[in-house]
C-alpha cells in the first residue's frame, strides 16, 4: 500500500465516474474548484463509440483547468483534467496515463471500475474516487478496492442525480466515506487533502493509549472481536482514516463524536473488516494450486468425498473457484467423487452475500476463463448468479478462526491474505489451528504475503511463489505443547449486538419445589385397576406403562426406540395392530382372546383389550390403553364382547389386503410416473425456450441500456451546445435589430432569408417577401446596377463595392459570396449572399437615438 507521503512530487489524482445525467454534476463540480492546487483530475464516462463526445468544449465553461483528451497516453500534471475516449479504458502507471482499447464483447463494459483498480493500486491511500449520476454499479468493485487500500470515496447524494443507480450502489455497499451533492464536494476534497498532507508522519492524528483502548473496547462490545490481536499499524491505519475523513485531528476528538454517535463505531467496524476478493485472484496461484494440489487431492480420494475450508471467505469468491476447480479437475479425471466446501468469515455481512451467490454486474470477468462463464454463471437481473450445481456444493458460516472450534479431516485449507492483519502470535495460533484441520498430507493454500511462520518444520513448500504447503504427519512434534489446539469457553456475541443486549454473566436461578405425592397418589390407582397396561398414541410411541407389561416389553438392538410394536413381542405385537385397526368411533373398546404368544422358554395365551382414550374434539391424535391379561376361567370383565383371535387367518388376511393395496399402489404409481415423465418432457422444453428467450432478452435489455445510457450522455450534450446556439442566435437578432448598416441575407438562388429594418431605407421588402428571389423586389435607387452587380458576384464569386445615391443620402452598397468558407468546412449553407449597405452621411455610433 502506497502511502500519501511516499511521493510528493506527484499530483493527487481524483477519478470521477460519471454517466447517464453526469454532465451537470460535473459542471456543478468544477464550477466550485476555483483553486486545484496540486490536484488533477481523469473523469471516466460511459460514451457511445459512434459519436463524438463534446466534454472538453462543455466543460471548459466551468473551468479554467487545462482540459485533456487521453488517445494514447499523457503525462500527469496538476491542476488538469483529463477525459475518456470512447471505445477505450484508462489506467495509471508511475505518473502516466495510458488508454488502451476495449476487447471483447460478453462482458459488461465497465470503465469506472477499470481506472478505479489501477488508482488503488498506484496511488494507495492517495487515492480519490468520486461517483457522479449514472445507471448501473460500475464503480463499486473498484471503490472497494480504494476503500481497502486506505483511499477516499465521495457518492453523489442521490436525491441531487437525474439517474441514482451508481450512488446508491455505492452507498449500500457501505463503501461511501461522504454522501454529498456536487456543489460540496470541492470544499470537502480540499479540506481533506489539507488534512491528509498536514502531519508528513505515517500517522498524522495525536493518537493516545488511552483513546486507543477505549476504541478497541468499544468495538469488541459492538462485534465480539478482539481487534487488540490483531496488527497495530493495520487498525491504527484504518482509524486514522475514518478520523481524517471526519476532519478530527486527534484520536480523543473522534472518541467524543463515537458518544455522541455511536453509529460511527459501526462504521469503523466495517472499515476495519472490508476485505478485498475476486474471483481466481491472482490467476497464475490458482493454476498451480490446480496442478500442484487439487489434482493430486483428486487423483488419492478414490471414492471418499473431498472436504475444503476456506477461511475468511470475505464475500465468497474465492469459494466458488475452489469449487469450480474441484469440479473441473474430477471430471478431467474421470472420477465421481463428492466435495464439500466449508467457506467461514467473521463478517456475518460477508457471509450473507455469500450465501446468495449473486454477484453485480461489476464481477471481474476478466479473471474468469471464458468456458467457466458460461458453465458456472447463469445471468440474471442486476449480475450473475453461480449455479446451484456448485453454489450447493459450498457451507458459508460465521466462524471466528482463532476462537470458535475448527473443522477436521481437512483435504486443502485456503486461507489468503488474512494473516498479514494478524500479529504473529495469534498467526503461529492460527498456522496450528490449520495443522490441527488438515488431513496428514493435506494441503495449505496462503496469501502471497504470508508464510507459515515458526511451525514451517510441519508444512512442506510445495510450491514458494504460490504459497502452496504440504502438511508433514509428524507425531512427535505435533504433541509439542505450542501446537496443541486451544479451544476457548468464551461466546461471540452477535454483529452489532447492542450494550443492553448483552447476556449477563450470571443468571438468576428459578427453582421450584415439585410435589410428587399426588403423582405416586395417581400411580397407585392406575395400578390398582390397571394390572397390565400400555398407554401409546396413534403413532405407536409408548406414553405410559402400567403393572406388569414391562415384562412383555423386549428392548431391540440398535437406536434407542419408543415404538409398541418392536417393544413387544412379534404375537402380541401382531394381535395389538389388528385391534388398532378394528378400531372405529363407532366402536372404541376391542377384546381379543387366547392369544398366543410364544416366547424363548415358554408359550403363553393370552387376552388383550384395546380402549381408545381418544377425547371425541380431539381426533386427530388417539390414545390407546391396551390391557394384557392372563388367560383363565375369570378373565377380567369386557366392556365389548370377546372374541378369539386367529393369528393364522388374521395374518392371512392382513397379507392379502396389504397385496390389494399393492396392486393398486403400483398401477396409481405407474399412472403417475407417466404422467409425470410427459409433463417434465413438456416442462423440460417450454424451460429451454423461455431460458433462451430469457436470455435472448437480457442480452437485448443490456444492448439497449447500454445504448440507452451512452445517447443520454450525447444528448445531454448536444442539448447544452443547442442552448448555445440559441443564446448565439438572440445575439444575431439583438446585433441585426440594432446594427447602422443595412443588411439582406440571401441563398444561393437569391432567395431572401432575413434583413434588418435598416435596408428598408433601400429595398421595397416586406415580412410576406421572405423567401421570395431578391430579383423581384425593387430597389429604391439604382435598382438595375444592384441587380447586375448580384449576378456578377454570383459568376465570379468575388465581392463587389458600389455606391447607390438616394434622394436624402449616398450609400456604399457590399455584395459578398459567403458560402464558399462552409463548403470548405463540410458545413451545411444557410445563405449565399450577404448585401450590405452603409449610409455614408450617418454617424456610425449614432442608431437614432439619444443626441
Amino acid at each position: 500500500m502506497n502511502d500519501m507521503n511516499q511521493d510528493t512530487d506527484q499530483p493527487v489524482v481524483v477519478g470521477i465516474g460519471a454517466s447517464a445525467g453526469g454532465l451537470e454534476a460535473l459542471q456543478s463540480f468544477f464550477d466550485h474548484f476555483d483553486h486545484p492546487g496540486d490536484l488533477c483530475f481523469v473523469v471516466i464516462q460511459h460514451l457511445s463509440p459512434d459519436f463524438k463526445s463534446l466534454m472538453d468544449e462543455l466543460l471548459s465553461r466551468h473551468t479554467r483547468m487545462k482540459i485533456v483528451r487521453v488517445e494514447h497516453e499523457a503525462v500527469i500534471e496538476p491542476a488538469s483534467i483529463y477525459l475518456i475516449p470512447p471505445k477505450k479504458y484508462l489506467q495509471i502507471q508511475k505518473n502516466r496515463i495510458l488508454a488502451t482499447d476495449m476487447e471483447g464483447n460478453h462482458s459488461p463494459r465497465l470503465p469506472i471500475d477499470h481506472f478505479f483498480e489501477t488508482l488503488a493500486e498506484e496511488r494507495g491511500s492517495a487515492a480519490i474516487g468520486v461517483i457522479l449520476s449514472g445507471t448501473g454499479s460500475d464503480g463499486t468493485r473498484g471503490a472497494k478496492l480504494i476503500k481497502s487500500n486506505g483511499g477516499l470515496v465521495i457518492a453523489q447524494a442521490p436525491e441531487t442525480c437525474k439517474f441514482d443507480g451508481m450512488p446508491k450502489s455505492i452507498i449500500r455497499s457501505g463503501l461511501a466515506d461522504q454522501v454529498l451533492a456536487p456543489e460540496e464536494m470541492a470544499s470537502y476534497v480540499q479540506s481533506y487533502i489539507q488534512e491528509i498532507t498536514r502531519g508528513g508522519g505515517d500517522h498524522s492524528i495525536e493518537t493516545d493509549e488511552q483513546s486507543y483502548s477505549l476504541l478497541l473496547s468499544q468495538l469488541q462490545l459492538v462485534s465480539g472481536i478482539d481487534f487488540s490481536s490483531y496488527r497495530s499499524s493495520t487498525i491504527i491505519r484504518r482509524i486514522e482514516r475514518r478520523v481524517k475523513v471526519l476532519n478530527f485531528t486527534s484520536l480523543q476528538e473522534y472518541c467524543d463524536f463515537i458518544t455522541q454517535d455511536p453509529t460511527e463505531i459501526r462504521r469503523l467496524h466495517s472499515d476495519l473488516l472490508i476485505g478485498v476478493t475476486q474471483f481466481f485472484r491472482n490467476t497464475e496461484s490458482f493454476e498451480l494450486l490446480e496442478r500442484l494440489a487439487i489434482s493430486e487431492i483428486v487423483k488419492r480420494s478414490a471414492h471418499n468425498p473431498i472436504r475444503v475450508w476456506v477461511a475468511g471467505c470475505s464475500t465468497g469468491e474465492e469459494a466458488y473457484s475452489l469449487a469450480i476447480l474441484l469440479r473441473e479437475t474430477i471430471i478431467a479425471q474421470g472420477k465421481t467423487n463428492d466435495f464439500k466446501i466449508f467457506a467461514t468469515d467473521i463478517d456475518a455481512q460477508a457471509i450473507k452475500i455469500a450465501g446468495q451467490g449473486l454477484y453485480p454486474e461489476t464481477i471481474n470477468l476478466e479473471m474468469l476463463h471464458r468456458g467457466y462463464f458460461e458453465k458456472y454463471f447463469i445471468q440474471r437481473e442486476g449480475g450473475y448468479e453461480v449455479v446451484p450445481q456448485i453454489r450447493n456444493s459450498i457451507v458459508f458460516s460465521v466462524h471466528n478462526v482463532f476462537r470458535d472450534p475448527p473443522f477436521s479431516r481437512i483435504d486443502l485449507i485456503s486461507c489468503r491474505n488474512l494473516l498479514i492483519y494478524f500479529k504473529p502470535t495469534l498467526q503461529s495460533k492460527v498456522i496450528s489451528v490449520f495443522h490441527f484441520a488438515a488431513k496428514p498430507d493435506g494441503y495449505l493454500f496462503l496469501g502471497k504475503s504470508e508464510t507459515v511462520g515458526e511451525i514451517n518444520r510441519q508444512f512442506r513448500v510445495v510450491h514458494g511463489a504460490a504459497k502452496i504447503f504440504q502438511k508433514i504427519n509428524n507425531p512427535e512434534v505435533t504433541e509439542k505443547p505450542e501446537l496443541r489446539l486451544r479451544i476457548q469457553e468464551e461466546a461471540i456475541m452477535p454483529p452489532y449486538a447492542d450494550a443492553s443486549m448483552a447476556a449477563p454473566r450470571s443468571l438468576p436461578r428459578v427453582s421450584y419445589q415439585k410435589d410428587s405425592r399426588l403423582t405416586k397418589v395417581y400411580e397407585n390407582i392406575l395400578s390398582h385397576f390397571v394390572e397390565s397396561g400400555l398407554l401409546f398414541d396413534s403413532g405407536y410411541n409408548l406414553l405410559h406403562v402400567f403393572g406388569e407389561a414391562s415384562t412383555y416389553l423386549q428392548v431391540p438392538g440398535g437406536q434407542r426406540t419408543y415404538d409398541v410394536l418392536k417393544l413387544l413381542p412379534r404375537d402380541l405385537a401382531l394381535a395389538v395392530r389388528s385391534a388398532v385397526d378394528k378400531i372405529s368411533p363407532q366402536k372404541r373398546h376391542v377384546t381379543f382372546e387366547n392369544v398366543v404368544c410364544h416366547g424363548p422358554d415358554t408359550t403363553r395365551s393370552l387376552d388383550i383389550e384395546l380402549i381408545d382414550f381418544t377425547p371425541e374434539v380431539v381426533s386427530a391424535s388417539h390414545v390407546y390403553l391396551v390391557r394384557i391379561l392372563n388367560s383363565g376361567p375369570q378373565p377380567a370383565p369386557s366392556l365389548d364382547p370377546q372374541e378369539s383371535f386367529d393369528e393364522r387367518r388374521y395374518s392371512q388376511a392382513q397379507i392379502s389386503n396389504l397385496e390389494e393395496q399393492l396392486d393398486g399402489l403400483r398401477e396409481s404409481l405407474q399412472s403417475t410416473i407417466e404422467e409425470l415423465e410427459t409433463t417434465n418432457e413438456e416442462l423440460q422444453s417450454a424451460n429451454e425456450e423461455l431460458m433462451s428467450s430469457n436470455e435472448e432478452l437480457q442480452s437485448a435489455n443490456e444492448e439497449l441500456q447500454s445504448v440507452n445510457e451512452e445517447l443520454y450522455t450525447v444528448n445531454a450534450e448536444y442539448q447544452s451546445k443547442i442552448d448555445e446556439l440559441q443564446q448565439a442566435h438572440r445575439d444575431i437578432e439583438f446585433l441585426l435589430k440594432t446594427s447602422s448598416i443595412g443588411m439582406i441575407f440571401l441563398d444561393r438562388e437569391l432567395r431572401i432569408r432575413r434583413y434588418n429594418s435598416e435596408i428598408l431605407k433601400l429595398v421595397n421588402v416586406m415580412r410576406h417577401d421572405v423567401g421570395r428571389p431578391i430579383t423581384d423586389i425593387t430597389f429604391i435607387a439604382e435598382h438595375d446596377l444592384v441587380i447586375r452587380t448580384l449576378k456578377e458576384v454570383m459568376i465570379s464569386k468575388m465581392t463587389k463595392i458600389i455606391q447607390i445615391a438616394t434622394d436624402q443620402s449616398k450609400y456604399i452598397m457590399r455584395i459578398v459570396y459567403c458560402s464558399e468558407g462552409h463548403e470548405a468546412a463540410g458545413q451545411p449553407m444557410d445563405y449565399g449572399y450577404v448585401i450590405s449597405a452603409f449610409n455614408m452621411d450617418a454617424n456610425p455610433f449614432h442608431n437614432g437615438h439619444g443626441p
